[in-house]
C-alpha cells in the first residue's frame, strides 16, 4: 500500500439538529478507542464550502469522513473541481448522522448505528490506496441536489469523477483471460495488443468487472475488496455495541440519488438494518454476499431501482448471483429467505419500508445464524476467493461439504472430456484464466495427465471454445465437496518417444490422429514424425539414392563439408 496519512472525521453538530440527539462526543471517543491516532474533531456548518476547505488545510490527512447532514453532499459537489488538482486525488465519504437521529428507532439505537456506520467508513478508508491517474474521469453534469442560484453558476463547471482502472502487474491480458470484457455494459474495456485497458470516457463506474475479475486486477480506489471487506468488519463490529441481529442493506446509490427530491421515496431502514452504499449493485458479488454471512451478519436486503439502472448495468446480474447465493445458504440450512431484493420506484417507496421492516422481523424470529457464533471469519489476507471462502464457511458450522449448487450464475463449472476425442494438445490449457486446468507430465516423461480443479474454474468457458477437437462440455455448477479436493484426472496418455533418442515427443492420441489424416505419405516422412524436434533438426539434410531417403547423419554428416551437405539437399 501507498504510505498516505490515515483518514480523519469530522462531526458536524448541524446547528444542534444532530448534537441535541447524539452525543458527538460520545461517538469521538469510540473511535478513537477502537482506531489510535484517528483524528475527530466536531464542528458546525459543513453545508458551507469555505468551512470544508478550512478543514482539509488544518488536517494532515486529506481523507475526510464526515458526520452531517445529506446538504453537506451539496460542498463537495461544487468544491471538487478539475482545477483542485489536489482534492481530486483524496475522496471524501459522508455519513448522513442527521439522518440517523431523526429515525423513529429510540436514541440508544440512534447511537450504536452512528458509530457502526462511521467506523466502517474509518475502516474503509484504512484500505485507500491512492487514487491513479486512470481512474479520474472529468464529466459535465448538473447535481441532482439542491442548490442556490448563485451555486447553480458554478455547478455546470467539469468535475473528477473516480471509476475503476486495469492494474497491469495482475492482470493475465486479453489471450489469458479477458472475462472482464463480456460484463461490462458500457463497452468501456478494450484491448490495447495483449493488455486490457478501461476506457474512462466511457466507463459509468458501476464496478461489474471488479466482480468478474478473478485474478483482483480491476482497481477501484474507493471500492477496493479490501475496502469493501473493510467496510463490513465496521459494520459487523461487535466489541461495546449493542445492535442485534445485525442486518446489513446493499443500496444502490446511482438509483437512490435518481430518487431525490422525492419525499414518497425516502429509504429509511429498521433498526438493525445498516446501509451498505455502493455505485451499482452489479458491484455486489456472490463472494461480498457470503462473506457478509461469514462475518456474523443475519441478513441481507439489496435495493435498486425498478427502471433502468442509472449505470446501465443488467439488473439479471445481481438477480442471478442472489439466486445463487441462496441456493449455497440453502445447502447450509441457513436459510435463503434471510436474502431479499427490494426495488425503489417513484411512488411505492411505503411499500418497500414495509416490506423491510417484514423482513427484518422474520431473520430475527429465526435468531443466530452458525456463523454469528462460530469461530472469528478469516482474515482476508491475499487471496481469500470465493472457493476458499465457501470452505471456510462450510468447515466454520461444523457440517460436511456436500450437494450440488446449480440455481441462478453459479461461477463455478465442472467439466467433462471425451476421450476418444482428445488428442492431448494442451489448448485448453493455454486458455484457461484461472490454472483450473494442467497437464502434468510423469517423471520419466513416458506418460501425461490432464487435471481439472473444480474449486479453480469460473465457469468462463474459454476451455471449451479452445478445443479443436470438440471434446469439452462445461455444467455451470458448484460441487461443494469437491470444493476442499485437489485436481481430478479428465484424460490419460502414454507419450510418444522419440525413435531415435527416445526422448518424449507427444502425446499418442495426437500422433494416431495426425497419422490417419496424412496416412498417405510414405513412410519415411511418415517416420519424421516420431522425432523429436531435435532430432528432426539433425536429420534434415538426407540423400535420395537407391535406398530411397536416407539422412545424412546415417552416413557420417558430421564428417561432410558444407558444400557436400549443400550438393546432397539439391540431389
Amino acid at each position: 500500500m501507498a504510505n498516505l496519512p490515515a483518514p480523519s472525521v469530522v462531526l458536524c453538530v448541524c446547528h444542534g439538529r444532530i448534537a441535541n440527539k447524539l452525543p458527538l462526543a460520545y461517538v469521538s471517543q469510540f473511535l478513537k478507542g477502537i482506531v489510535p491516532g484517528l483524528q475527530v474533531v466536531i464542528s458546525d456548518d459543513l453545508c458551507q464550502p469555505q468551512t470544508l476547505q478550512g478543514l482539509k488545510k488544518q488536517f494532515d490527512s486529506k481523507l475526510l469522513i464526515l458526520g452531517a447532514c445529506s446538504q453537506v453532499r451539496q460542498a463537495p459537489y461544487l468544491w471538487g473541481e478539475v482545477d483542485d488538482a489536489a482534492s481530486c486525488y483524496y475522496p471524501m465519504v459522508i455519513v448522513d448522522l442527521l439522518a440517523e437521529a431523526s429515525a423513529t428507532f429510540g436514541g440508544d439505537v440512534a447511537i450504536e448505528r452512528a458509530k457502526l456506520l462511521l467506523l466502517s467508513q474509518v475502516k474503509r478508508m484504512g484500505a485507500f490506496d491512492g487514487i491513479r491517474q486512470d481512474n479520474l474521469k472529468v464529466r459535465l453534469s448538473i447535481p441532482r441536489y439542491k442548490v442556490s442560484r448563485r451555486q447553480f453558476l458554478t455547478a455546470a463547471l467539469p468535475r473528477y469523477e473516480i471509476v475503476p482502472c486495469i492494474d497491469s502487474s495482475k492482470c493475465r491480458g486479453v489471450d489469458k483471460c479477458g472475462l472482464c470484457q463480456g460484463i461490462c455494459t458500457a463497452n468501456a474495456i478494450t484491448f490495447a495488443q495483449d493488455m486490457v485497458v478501461i476506457d474512462v470516457d466511457k466507463c459509468s463506474g458501476c464496478g461489474a468487472c471488479i466482480a468478474s475479475c478473478p485474478h483482483t486486477a480491476v482497481y477501484y480506489p474507493t471500492f477496493s475488496v479490501e475496502a469493501l471487506d473493510n467496510m463490513l468488519a465496521g459494520l459487523l463490529f461487535d466489541q461495546g455495541i449493542d445492535l442485534e441481529p445485525r442486518m446489513i442493506a446493499f443500496t444502490c446509490e446511482s438509483c437512490s440519488s435518481a430518487l431525490d427530491g422525492d419525499d414518497s421515496n425516502i429509504i429509511t431502514y429498521p433498526a438493525s438494518v445498516l446501509p451498505f452504499k455502493v455505485p451499482c449493485l452489479a458491484m455486489v458479488s456472490p463472494w461480498l454476499m457470503l462473506r457478509a454471512f461469514d462475518m456474523g451478519c443475519q441478513g441481507l436486503m439489496l435495493i435498486s431501482g425498478e427502471e433502468k439502472c442509472q449505470r446501465g448495468a443488467r439488473n439479471v446480474i445481481w438477480e442471478a448471483s442472489i439466486e445463487f447465493v441462496k441456493a449455497v445458504l440453502d445447502s447450509w440450512k441457513v436459510g435463503p429467505e434471510r436474502v431479499g431484493l427490494f426495488c425503489v420506484s417513484r411512488g411505492n417507496g411505503k411499500e418497500v419500508l414495509e416490506g423491510l421492516a417484514k423482513l427484518a422481523e422474520e431473520i430475527a424470529r429465526q435468531g443466530q445464524t452458525q456463523f454469528r457464533t462460530a469461530q472469528p471469519p478469516q482474515p482476508l489476507g491475499g487471496a481469500l476467493g470465493l472457493s476458499a471462502l465457501v470452505k471456510g464457511m462450510g468447515c466454520k458450522i461444523g457440517g460436511s461439504l456436500s450437494g450440488i449448487v446449480s440455481a441462478g450464475a453459479v461461477p463455478f463449472g465442472k467439466l467433462y472430456l471425451d476421450g476418444s476425442k482428445c488428442t492431448g494438445c494442451g489448448l485448453c490449457v493455454a486458455g484457461c484464466p484461472t490454472n483450473a486446468l494442467t497437464m502434468v507430465t510423469g517423471k520419466d516423461g513416458a506418460s501425461y495427465q490432464l487435471l481439472f480443479k473444480h474449486s479453480a474454474c469460473v465457469g468462463c468457458g474459454k476451455c471449451v471454445g479452445a478445443c479443436p477437437e470438440s471434446c469439452l462440455q462445461l455444467q455451470r455448477i458448484l460441487e461443494l465437496d469437491k470444493i476442499c479436493t485437489g485436481a481430478s484426472e479428465l484424460f490419460r496418455d502414454d507419450m510418444l518417444s522419440c525413435s531415435r533418442c527416445g526422448e518424449p515427443v507427444a502425446p499418442m492420441s495426437m500422433m494416431v490422429h495426425v497419422k490417419d489424416k496424412i496416412q498417405d505419405l510414405s513412410s519415411v516422412l511418415l517416420g519424421q514424425l516420431e522425432l523429436c524436434v531435435r532430432c528432426k533438426a539433425e536429420t534434415q539434410c538426407y540423400r535420395v539414392g537407391n535406398n530411397g531417403i536416407v539422412p545424412l547423419s546415417d552416413l557420417g554428416v558430421a564428417d561432410l563439408t558444407h558444400d557436400q551437405a549443400g550438393q546432397d539437399r539439391s540431389e
